[in-house]
């Protein structure tokens, strides 16, 4: 599934103010969550950038659960995070405090190829060629 272009946003007021926004933080079990079909966006918050458990559950919810809608990483990431985030299934970013636009858009496109399946591709690299 291709993803579509990122959405930078600057603070966190302009991603929660949506009605239709469902907000998880990283310790959220995927069997807790039920409303995936009713929400637009879903926000996953990390409270520490080396808490991965963010990435594994939104890899979750877009294969599992096959979630097609807007998901978004806020909270404490660093820019050099975002190019796996976005191959994850992250395709909206809230920036932490600091960051520059375009800091955070060369992180997203760091690189142009990647050998493990994504996402993004779910096919490996070898497959591919």
């Amino acid at each position: 599934m291709p993803l579509k272009q990122p959405e930078l946003l600057a603070s966190d007021d302009a991603a929660i103010n949506n009605s239709q926004i469902l907000v998880l933080e990283t310790d959220t079990e995927l069997e807790a969550i039920t409303a995936t079909d009713s929400v637009d966006v879903i926000a996953i918050r990390f409270e520490a950038f080396t808490d991965g458990r963010g990435f594994s559950l939104a890899r979750m919810l877009r294969e599992q659960r096959n979630f097609q809608g807007t998901l978004r990483a806020m909270g404490d990431f660093l820019p050099d995070q975002m190019h796996y985030l976005a191959r994850c299934g992250f395709d909206s970013f809230v920036l932490p405090e600091g960051t520059h636009p375009e800091t955070a858009t060369a992180c997203l496109n760091a690189f142009t190829e990647a050998y493990q399946t994504s996402v993004e591709r779910p096919e490996p690299l070898f497959r591919r060629q």
